[in-house]
This record gives C-alpha cells, structure tokens and sequence, in this order.
C-alpha cells in the first residue's frame, strides 16, 4: 500500500505554552507518523523557535505578507511537493485554490457564539471573517471533533452539512500511565497542592466560567478540600482572583497559571476531582486526559460536554453554583462513586486513544487521495 503524501499546517505546534489546538495537532501528527502509512510535512509560517515539533519534513512559507504566503506560495510549495492531501488542523488556514484534496478540522463555532471581549483590530477580524470563508467553502472536507459541533457547523455553514465528518479527538497514551509517586510527591511540594483538592485546567475566559467554579467549592460541604487552578489566566487573572477573595476561598485556593505540558498527567491524577462548569466547548479534552488518569470529574452540560464524558461523570447546568457544588461535594465524600466514576472513566477514555482515533483519520486521507470524493464513512458513536 502506498504512503500518503500529507502536508499539515502546522503554526499551533509553535507556541511554547500548547493548548487545545496545539495538542490535538501533535497528537494527530504523532499517531500518524506511528502508523507508518504517512510521508509527513509540516508547514508553518512562523519560526518554531526551539519548540519540539514531530519529525518528519518541515517547510516554512515565508513571502512577505500573510495572505500572499497562505494564497500563493502555500498552493505552490503543494503542487513542487506532489501532496496528495493539505490538512489544516486548527480550525483555518487553506487556500482558495489547492492542487490536492482540503480538510480542515473546525473544532468548534466558540467564536462565534461567544465573541471576545474586545473587538480586536479591524484587519484581524477581517482575516478571520475571510479565512472562515475560505476554509469552510473551500475544503474538500470539514472534520470535525464531536456531533455537537458538526450540528453546530451545519447551523452557522448548511453549505458544510454534506461534506462535514465526526472525526474524532484523540488522547495521548501517556495519560494512562500512573506516574510514580516519588513524581506526584515532587509536583505537590513543587506547586504547595493540597492533600485533596479539585482542579480545573483551562482557560480563563468568562464563558469557562471559573467564578461559577470557585463559588461552589465555597459553598461545598467538604471545608479541608482546596481548589487548584491551572491554565494561562491572562487579563482575567484580576478577575479570578477577586472572586476568590470575595468567596473567601483565598487560604483554599491555587493558581498555577500555566502547567507545563509534563507535569499534566501527575496533576490529574494527584487530584481527586476534575472540574469542567464550561458554558460551551466543542469537545473538553482535559475531561477525557482526566478520566484516562482514573480521576472522576463533573462536567456542565454545556456543548459537547455531556456528550465526550458519557455516563462517566456527574453533570450539573451550566451557571448553576449550588448544582455544582452538590455534584463536587458527592464525589469527595462518597467514595463508592468517586471509585465507580474512576473506573467508567478509564474505559470511556479508551475509546479516544489516538490509536483508535487516527484510523479515522488515515481512512479520510486515503479516500481523498484515491479519488478526491468527499467519504462516506460513519461519524464515530460516544454515546
């Protein structure tokens, strides 16, 4: 069977502090390039400056502006290389023309349904409002990372419907690897973590709502159970930290800003609860890194949440303090369930090792190169 010749775009992969996108593009790379059907090149337009990439090929685009390096020399460098597929991994990015068969993966619609705070420069909101355009007219095929978002897509793009495709998110294997103890002992003193808390890792943004979260550990019944909170705060920092002063949750309370990506795996499991009160989110990867490290979690029922968590979590409406509270408080006090939800957690998240993801993804490349048809295979099933 002959290898494909795939080019990602591969810009997420260079910021030193991954979140989601960044994470989900390495993961995919990573599983790609080990099962050994792919020629791999990654492209980027900026400098990866150091930061550790897949191997495989690398090119970089570097004309002068933006829109002539995505629209031009990007279709070029495609057609001198013989791609059989271009793979925009991080929700945009194609050109308007390609010499090969499109995907890109729109991992959700947050922007528009929650557009920031601040309006931005007008030239960049106009570089997303065309870049969205082109990406969803013009690829081959959208993927996309959970049902809720594909209706989502379908809703914002109709036009999308018939070429949109559950593909998936997967998780890395190293989460379901118990850290030795001597490594969670040294992350606790590292980061001064309580002996029992409930963590949240995540962005800060208000539709994360992290207040909502800090409230309920206030309000739960279990007083000697700290909260940590680990994620890039950015301009929100001031507000969280005035909504745990105001909650009175300051001795209880850690905020470790960014983690770094090595650490996560102990962190999860060194906590005896995750919790995500997200009012949307297109997938939750760290509810599945959490379940894959046997740490039960509670989810809000915002977008996709219900959905990838499964009956392997308690799941309270979004907004709701005293729902989530109760939800934190049964987990830390019964140990029956945390133990029950621990275990249906490990088995929910083996169905999102990227061992088991990335066929999906390989199948849709295969499909593409062989006749550039859009593929009719199944949405995978969480439910």
């Amino acid at each position: 069977m002959s290898r494909i010749r795939l080019c990602v775009l591969a810009d997420a992969l260079c910021d030193p502090h991954p979140r989601g996108l960044a994470r989900y593009t390495r993961g995919l790379c990573t599983a790609l390039l080990e099962s050994g059907e792919v020629d791999l090149e990654l492209v980027t337009q900026v400098d990866p400056a150091g930061v550790p990439m897949p191997p495989g090929r690398r090119s970089r685009l570097t004309a002068g502006r933006e829109i002539v390096r995505e629209q031009l020399e990007l279709p070029r460098l495609l057609a001198r290389h013989r791609a059989d597929v271009l793979h925009a991994p991080a929700n945009r990015g194609l050109p308007a023309w390609s010499p090969c068969p499109t995907v890109v993966t729109r991992h959700d619609v947050i922007e528009r349904i929650f557009p920031p705070a601040r309006a931005g420069h007008r030239r960049d909101r106009l570089r997303l409002l065309y870049a969205d355009a082109i990406a969803m007219r013009r690829a081959t095929v959208v993927a996309t990372v959970s049902a809720t978002s594909a209706r989502d897509i379908a809703r914002l793009w109709p036009g999308c419907a018939p070429r949109t495709l559950v593909a998936g998110q997967g998780v890395e294997a190293r989460f379901f690897r118990p850290p030795p103890t001597a490594a969670l002992e040294a992350l606790r003193e590292r980061h001064r973590l309580p002996r029992v808390f409930v963590l949240y890792v995540g962005g800060f943004e208000p539709r994360k709502e992290v207040a909502a979260l800090v409230t309920a550990m206030a309000a739960c019944g279990v007083r000697d159970a700290g909260l940590v909170l680990a994620g890039a705060a950015g301009p929100w920092r001031p507000g969280i930290d005035a909504a745990v002063a105001a909650a009175g949750m300051v001795e209880r309370t850690r905020v470790l800003d960014f983690v770094d990506d090595a650490d996560l795996p102990a962190l999860y499991t060194a906590a005896a609860c995750l919790a995500c009160p997200s009012r949307y989110e297109g997938f939750g990867l760290p509810v599945v890194e959490a379940q894959a490290a046997g740490t039960p979690a509670v989810v809000s029922d915002g977008g996709a949440l219900p959905e990838i968590a499964g009956d392997a979590a308690l799941v309270a409406p979004v907004g709701e303090s005293a729902a989530l509270a109760t939800a934190i408080e049964r987990i830390l006090t019964d140990t029956g369930l945390a133990a029950r939800l621990a275990e249906q957690g490990r088995r929910r998240a083996e169905d999102f090792r990227w061992e088991r993801v990335a066929p999906r993804y390989l199948g849709l490349y295969r499909r593409l190169a062989g006749t550039g048809a859009v593929p009719p295979a199944p949405a995978p099933v969480y439910a």
